[in-house]
C-alpha cells in the first residue's frame, strides 16, 4: 500500500507508525511557508492517500513582525488551496502582545501559535485532533545544545519530542538536507526567512556559526552525533517518565479534582523523581513548562520538604503562588488560594462554610448552611442501641423531657475557647486549628455548634459534652454513675462528600 510513497515518506509512515503520530481523527498542519512546513504538508498529503489517514487542515499564523509576513500568508492560502485542504488564517500583531505579556517576541509568537491551533481543533467536527509540527533532526541538535548550555537535565536534553499531547512532529526522522532535496527535485516553492540568516537569535548562531566550526574537529557530523545521543536519552527518559507516573498517580490527591501533593508520600521517593512530579504538577494546573526553571523548583522544593507543620507559601513567576498546608502542597493563582484552602480543610475532615453563618438547628428539621450544599439533621434517638458513630454525627444526651433550644452553628469568632469533654483546660479555636494544622485560610470557615455561648461539638475535632464515640459514650455513663440517658439528639451533618 506504501510502495507508491515516496522514500521519504516512507520513512515518516514507519517513524509515525513506531511513535503512533496518526492515532487521531484529524490533523492540523502547522504551515508558516517555510520549506520545513511545506515538506510537512507534501509528506502529509502523500500519506493521506493511505486508508483510513487522518482528516488534514491547514493554519496559517501571521505574527505581523517582518515585511514579508502577508505574502507567506498567502502563499501559505494558495499552497492548502491547491492541496484541498481546509485553510484558516489567523494574525496576531506579536511585537504588541510581546510588549503586554512582557516576554520575548519568539516566545510569545509561540505561545500565540499553539493558543491559534488549539482553537481550530476545537472548532472542526473531529474530535481526537493533533497539531503537527515541522521540527526535524537540525532542530533536535540546535534545541540540545541550547539547553545543554542552559544548564538542562534530560528532559531539556530530548527535546523536542516526538509527540507531546496532542502535538506530534512527524519530521524529526530526516535532516534538513533531505527536506530541501526533496522539495527541489519536485519543483516545490516555499518561502524564505531572512531572519534564518541573522546571528542575533541564539538558533541561528548554532546552525550557522557554532554546529560548522564543530565539525571541523568533530569525527562525526555534529547532527548525526546529537541524534544518536539524542535517541540513548530518550531511552532513558522513557524509563525514567515510566517512573514518574507511577510516583505521580501515588503522591497526587485529587480535592474536589484539583490536584495537590501528599507530602508524606512525595518525601519516599527520589530527588529524580521528585524534581519531576513537582514539575508535571506546575504542568497540569498551567499547561506548560515554559515559565518554571530549574531555580524555581529548587524554591518550590524547599517549602515542600521543610521541616515541620506550618503553613507556607512562595511566589513562583507570574502571579502565582506555591502553597504547603496541613501535609499538602499545590500550585495556584493568589485568587484561588482561598477557595483550595477551604476545600483542602473539608478533605482533612472539617466541615467548612466559606460564608459567615449563625443558623439555628431545631429538632426534627433539616438546617441548611446559606450558600453551601451542608444540610445539619436534628432528630431524637430513642434508644442508645441506633447511635452509629461516625465523623459527622454527634449525640447530645437527654434525660428528661425537655430539648435544648437555641443550638446554633456557627462559624468565625476564632477567640472563642473550647474545652474537650474530659479536659480540664480549654483552647482559643486560632490556636486550636493551628494546633491541627488546618490551613489558615480556611479557619474562619470551621463550623462548630454552639448554645448559649458555649462550643458544643467541632465535627471533625470532638465535642465538649455528649457522645461522637464509644469511648465517650462510656465515660458519659461513668460520670452519671450509671445512669443511661433514655434519649439522644442526635446532630448530623452532610456536606455532599464522602
Amino acid at each position: 500500500m506504501t510502495e507508491s510513497l515516496s522514500a521519504e515518506a516512507q520513512r515518516v509512515f514507519e517513524f509515525a507508525g513506531e511513535e503512533g503520530l496518526f492515532e487521531c481523527d484529524a490533523v492540523i498542519i502547522g504551515l508558516s511557508g517555510g520549506p520545513d512546513s511545506v515538506m510537512l504538508g507534501e509528506i502529509l498529503c502523500e500519506l493521506k492517500a493511505l486508508p483510513d489517514f487522518p482528516k488534514l487542515y491547514a493554519v496559517h499564523v501571521n505574527h505581523n513582525i517582518r515585511e514579508e509576513a502577508s505574502h507567506d500568508e498567502a502563499f501559505a492560502g494558495e499552497w492548502a488551496s491547491s492541496h484541498n485542504i481546509p485553510y484558516t488564517a489567523v494574525s496576531y500583531d506579536i511585537p504588541k502582545l510581546s510588549r503586554e505579556m512582557g516576554r520575548g517576541e519568539e516566545e510569545t509568537g509561540r505561545i500565540m501559535r499553539y493558543k491559534a491551533f488549539g482553537q481550530v481543533a476545537d472548532e472542526i467536527p473531529e474530535k481526537n485532533v493533533r497539531i503537527a509540527v515541522a521540527h526535524h533532526k537540525g532542530d533536535i541538535a540546535e534545541t540540545m545544545m541550547m539547553n545543554l548550555f542552559r544548564g538542562s537535565g534530560l528532559d531539556g536534553l530530548v527535546s523536542p519530542v516526538a509527540r507531546h499531547g496532542n502535538i506530534i512532529r512527524p519530521l524529526l526522522c530526516l535532516d534538513k538536507e533531505e527536506i530541501l532535496k526533496y522539495l527541489e527535485s519536485r519543483g516545490v516553492s516555499y518561502c524564505l526567512d531572512r531572519t534564518n540568516d541573522s546571528e542575533e537569535y541564539t538558533r541561528n548562531a548554532w546552525r550557522n556559526k557554532i554546529f560548522p566550526l564543530i565539525s571541523e574537529y568533530s569525527v562525526k557530523d555534529p547532527q548525526t552525533a546529537l541524534w544518536d545521543t539524542y535517541k540513548l536519552l530518550s531511552d532513558d527518559l522513557t524509563l525514567i517518565s515510566k517512573l514518574t507516573n507511577r510516583s505521580f498517580d501515588s503522591c497526587i490527591v485529587r480535592i474536589k479534582g484539583y490536584p495537590f501533593i501528599d507530602i508524606g508520600s512525595f518525601r519516599n521517593e527520589e530527588c529524580a523523581i521528585r524534581n519531576r512530579v513537582l514539575r508535571r504538577l506546575w504542568e497540569e494546573i498551567f499547561g506548560d513548562l515554559i515559565d518554571f526553571s530549574s531555580v524555581n523548583t529548587e524554591e518550590a522544593m524547599k517549602i515542600v520538604l521543610s521541616e515541620g507543620h506550618a503553613s507556607r507559601q512562595i511566589d513562583m513567576p507570574f502571579g502565582r503562588i506555591l502553597i504547603r498546608a496541613g501535609g499538602y502542597a499545590t500550585f495556584c493563582k493568589e485568587n484561588e488560594i482561598r477557595d483550595l484552602m477551604m476545600n483542602l480543610a473539608s478533605y482533612m475532615g472539617y466541615v467548612v462554610c466559606k460564608d459567615n453563618i449563625s443558623v439555628k438547628i431545631e429538632c426534627g428539621k433539616t438546617a441548611i448552611l446559606p450558600n453551601s450544599h451542608i444540610q445539619i439533621k436534628c432528630e431524637i434517638i430513642e434508644n442508645s442501641d441506633e447511635l452509629a458513630y461516625n465523623k459527622k454525627s454527634w449525640f447530645y444526651p437527654l434525660y428528661d423531657d425537655r430539648i435544648p433550644v437555641g443550638i446554633t452553628a456557627v462559624n468565625g469568632h476564632l477567640d472563642m475557647k473550647y474545652k474537650n469533654a474530659g479536659s480540664s483546660s480549654s483552647k482559643p479555636l486560632s490556636r486550636l486549628f493551628a494546633d491541627r494544622h488546618i490551613p489558615r485560610q480556611a479557619r474562619e470557615g470551621i463550623v462548630y455548634l454552639i448554645l448559649d455561648g458555649e462550643i458544643l461539638w467541632i465535627p471533625g475535632i470532638g465535642a465538649s459534652c455528649g457522645v461522637v464515640s464509644e469511648k465517650s459514650y462510656d465515660a458519659l455513663v461513668r460520670a452519671e454513675d450509671g445512669r443511661i440517658p433514655p434519649r439522644f439528639l442526635r446532630f448530623c451533618i452532610d456536606n455532599g462528600e464522602e
